[in-house]
């Protein structure tokens, strides 16, 4: 059986405009992942990030809070 190599993710995909979420397919720009260290391509996404701090519970007060600082 073939095995499909393993997407090279970067820590800041989850936050990428262009980041699917599909598990087959992250990324529609770099189908086999980034081979740099840095994406070239990377949009930042503020929804995303939105919604990914409310599911980890970093509600509006943490982001206020990193604000500040």
């Amino acid at each position: 059986m073939i095995k499909p190599k393993r997407f090279r993710r970067l820590p800041e995909c989850d936050t990428c405009l262009f980041y699917t979420g599909d598990l087959m397919q992250p990324c529609p720009i770099h189908p086999r992942g980034c081979q740099a260290e840095t994406c070239l391509d990377y949009r930042h996404d503020i929804s995303a990030e939105l919604n990914w701090r409310e599911f980890l519970g970093l509600g509006p007060e943490a982001m206020d809070e990193e604000a500040e600082s």
